[in-house]
Formats: C-alpha cells, structure tokens, sequence
C-alpha cells in the first residue's frame, strides 16, 4: 500500500526530507508493503491539502495549519516556553480535544508532532527592537496565533500560502514573512532575496 502524502513546502524542506526518510523506513519495516508518495509544494497550499484529506484523494497531510481555533492558538509567539512543553499540552487533555476538532472537520485524526525551531520573521532590513514592527506588512502563515501575535507588536499580517511565499519574495512584493521556523525555510532549495532573520520563541510543528 502506498499512501499519499502532501506537504506545502518543497522537497528539500526538513518536513519533507524527514517524511521521505519515513517512507523508506516504513517500506523496510513491511518488507515493501507500505510506503509513501510525497507530493511535495505540487497540490496546492494548506487549505486545498486538507480538503484533499476529507475528499479521500489525500491520506497524510503534514503542516501547521488546520484551520481551527483549536490548533491555531499554539501558533501564537512565545505561547510555549519550549518544545518540550508543547509536547506535552499536545498530548494532554487540550491535545485530544484539537484533534477531535480535526475529525469532526476533515474526518482527520493526529497523528504526532515535531518542533522545526523557533517562532522566526524574516526581514529585507535588520531591525533592533520589536517596535520598529509597527506599520509593517508581513506575509504571515493563516493561522490566526501567527496573525494576532504580529498584530500586538503594531505589524499589518497578511496571510499567503506557504507555498507562494517565495515566489513573492523574488518579485519583490515582500519585504518581511513569518515562515514559523527557521530550518524549515532555510531548507528550501528556492531561492529568495536576501532577508535578515530575528529569532523569537518556540511554536511547534503538527502533523495529520
């Protein structure tokens, strides 16, 4: 059996290159029998992704959003002290109830989560307090945690699909994006002007 799995990042981001090597582990353990097809940054952004998932045409989908409240909140900045206490609130009682949500909405269920580093902005000119965020326009992911945490520091948030983000940056309509974590995005075989990078606090990384 092999199943379908859909990433909005490229094949060289750390999600990918992960779930790649799971797939080959997965078809060692079964001698063959279960494996993964990764469609990777080919089907379109998070949202389609995860109707793909309720329509059946999709099995894995690994990403930080869900579209619901219940998940959006762990993505707001500095929300957990590190990954170690993510995970646990990700399988505490608070876990259980996010992932019901995600069955009664994409007849989906949880399967893990992973931590790719820190909350991360990138920027085209460095800046040296958070105040001088104020007025600007940041691509942010449509996770409303991510939006409203900008939206304290005086930032105007725009959501974009992962997916599009670099493609903007090359045209230049861009000049600052929130990518979540660093070695996710760093990972990525696009290139992108060049952006200075202010790390912040921890968020994690879910997958379905």
């Amino acid at each position: 059996m092999e199943l379908r799995y859909g990433n909005a990042g490229t094949e060289t981001s750390l999600s990918n290159i992960f779930n790649k090597k799971l797939s080959q582990a997965m078809a060692a353990k079964t001698n063959g029998e279960l494996s993964m097809e990764i469609f990777a940054g080919s089907l379109g952004g998070e949202q389609k992704l995860l109707d793909s998932i309720s329509l059946g045409s999709l099995d894995v989908y690994n990403g930080a959003y869900t579209g619901t409240r219940e998940f959006n909140i762990f993505y707001a900045p500095g929300f957990f002290r590190d990954g170690v206490q993510a995970k646990a609130v990700i399988e505490s009682e608070i876990g259980q109830k996010a992932s019901a949500m995600l069955g009664e909405r994409y007849g989906a269920r949880l399967l893990g989560v992973g931590r790719l580093g820190g909350y991360n902005l990138m920027l085209r000119k460095p800046i040296t307090s958070l105040s001088e965020l104020k007025g600007l326009e940041i691509r942010s992911a449509n996770i409303e945690g991510c939006i409203e945490g900008l939206r304290h520091f005086g930032a105007i948030p725009t959501p974009i699909p992962f997916n599009e983000i670099y493609l903007a940056l090359q045209q230049g309509s861009w000049t600052a994006f929130s990518p979540l974590s660093a070695p996710a995005s760093r990972a990525s075989s696009m290139k992108s002007p060049p952006m200075w990078w202010n790390r912040t606090s921890a968020s994690p990384s879910t997958s379905r």
